[in-house]
C-alpha cells in the first residue's frame, strides 16, 4: 500500500446516482485511497483507490459496540446519526488503518478536484488535523493523524458517551470536536479549558489547519442560480460557477432538486457539470443514470 490518507465513508442504503461522477473524481488522486462500508455490492467498475467493504448497519453497530463498548442507537430511519461517530473512527476502525499516516471522514455529495493541490506534504509534516471549513471542523472533509494521542482525543468532548448514546443527531463530529479543539488552545485561560472537559488534565492540544475554505458551502450553493449556471469538474480539477478552482464541490444543499448523471464511470468523460438539474456531460451521447 502506497497511500498516505486513507478517507472513510460508511453509507447504508441504495448508493445515489452521482457515483460514476464521485468515483471518477476519487480516481484523479493518487496517494488517497476511499473506503466505503456499505450494504451494497462493489460497483463492477471502480478506481483502484475506491475500496467497498461490505457491511451491514447491524454489522457496523456491532463493531462500534466492540471498539468503543458503547451501544450506538443507530436505525435506518436515523442515519445521519452516524456522523456522531465519526471523530472515533480511528478507534472504531483501527485495523483497516494501521497502514496510513492520516485517516478522515467524508461525505459521497461531492465531487473531488486536485486534493493535493491544496494539501500538500509540508501542511501533512506540520499538523495533526486538517479540515476544509474556517475555524471549524467539517463533516464532508476531515483529517486525523493516525496517531494514538489524536485518534483517542474524541474522549475528551464532554459527555461523548451520552451524545452517542441518544438517539438525536448532535453533529459531534462538526460542533463538538471544534468546540474542544478551541478550549484545548485557549492558553490564556487554562481553566476554561479545564471546566469544558471536566478534567484535571487536558490533552496536548492538537496542531489545526481550519485557516481556509477549500469547499463549496451551503450558502454559497444556495447564490448558483437554478439555470444556466453550473459548476464544473474538469480533468481532474473542479470549479465553482465563478469560475474559482476549490479542492472540491459539495452539493448537499442542491442534491434535492438534481435527477440525474448522463454517464457512467466507464463512459470516462474528461469534463462534465454539476447544476440543479444533475450532473451531466456536455456531450448528450451517453445513457442517463436516474435517481432512484
Amino acid at each position: 500500500m502506497s497511500s498516505t490518507i486513507a478517507l472513510l465513508s460508511p453509507y447504508f442504503g441504495p448508493l445515489p446516482f452521482w457515483m460514476p461522477a464521485f468515483l471518477l473524481s476519487c480516481r484523479d488522486n493518487p496517494g488517497i485511497d476511499w473506503h466505503i462500508l456499505s450494504d451494497n455490492p462493489q460497483p463492477t467498475e471502480r478506481p483502484v483507490n475506491v475500496f467497498f467493504h461490505h457491511m451491514t448497519l447491524d454489522q457496523f453497530k456491532e463493531l462500534i459496540s466492540t471498539q468503543l463498548k458503547i451501544q450506538p442507537p443507530l436505525t435506518q430511519s436515523n442515519l445521519i446519526k452516524v456522523c456522531d461517530f465519526r471523530p472515533a473512527f480511528g478507534i472504531v476502525f483501527q485495523d483497516l488503518l494501521h497502514d496510513y499516516r492520516f485517516w478522515g471522514h467524508c461525505d459521497i455529495d461531492v465531487v473531488w478536484g486536485n486534493i493535493s493541490s491544496f494539501i500538500t506534504p509540508s501542511m501533512l509534516d506540520s499538523y495533526d488535523i486538517i479540515t476544509s471549513r474556517y475555524k471549524l471542523l467539517s463533516g464532508s472533509f476531515t483529517l486525523y493523524r493516525n496517531s494514538a494521542p489524536i485518534n483517542s482525543l474524541y474522549r475528551s468532548i464532554l459527555g461523548f458517551n451520552r451524545l452517542v448514546g441518544n438517539g438525536r443527531h448532535f453533529n459531534v463530529d462538526e460542533k463538538h470536536m471544534s468546540r474542544l479543539i478551541k478550549a484545548l488552545s485557549t492558553s490564556s485561560d487554562i481553566r476554561q479549558a479545564l471546566y469544558f472537559l471536566g478534567r484535571k488534565r487536558p490533552p496536548r492540544s492538537p496542531r489545526v489547519y481550519w485557516d481556509r475554505i477549500l469547499t463549496t458551502s451551503g450558502g454559497y450553493q444556495r447564490q448558483i442560480p437554478a439555470k444556466d449556471s453550473s459548476m464544473k469538474w474538469d480533468n481532474g480539477r473542479v470549479y465553482g460557477f465563478y469560475g474559482e478552482e476549490f479542492m472540491y464541490l459539495h452539493f448537499h444543499k442542491m442534491k434535492n432538486t438534481m435527477k440525474s448523471t448522463n454517464f457512467s464511470y466507464t463512459d470516462s468523460p474528461s469534463r462534465f457539470h454539476i447544476n440543479h438539474t444533475g450532473i451531466h456531460h456536455v456531450n448528450q451521447g451517453y445513457a442517463q443514470v436516474p435517481a432512484e
